[in-house]
């Protein structure tokens, strides 16, 4: 299982740099769902934000929003897997 997670994780990073934010999104979501606490997506959410967020002098919403929805996904479907179980 291990081995699956460490493949998927590079997978997911370089759907970052080479894919659309929706389909890293759609990723992502797939990822939270199989694996279990998927922190990664967090990281995944960071690295989104750091990549392509608008660039200013002051703190804005835009500049969080990929970590902002990453935390959103992570905490609304691992309540969802856990009302499943």
């Amino acid at each position: 299982m291990m081995v699956k997670r460490i493949v998927f994780d590079f997978f997911l990073i370089c759907a970052i740099f080479y894919l659309p934010w929706w389909l890293v999104a759609v990723i992502a979501v797939f990822g939270i769902f199989y694996f279990h606490s998927y922190y990664e997506v967090l990281v995944a959410g960071i690295l989104l934000d750091i990549l392509y967020s608008v660039s200013g002098n002051e703190f804005s919403v835009f500049s969080v929003l990929g970590f902002l929805t990453a935390i959103i996904l992570f905490v609304a479907i691992e309540r969802i897997k856990c009302e499943l179980r």
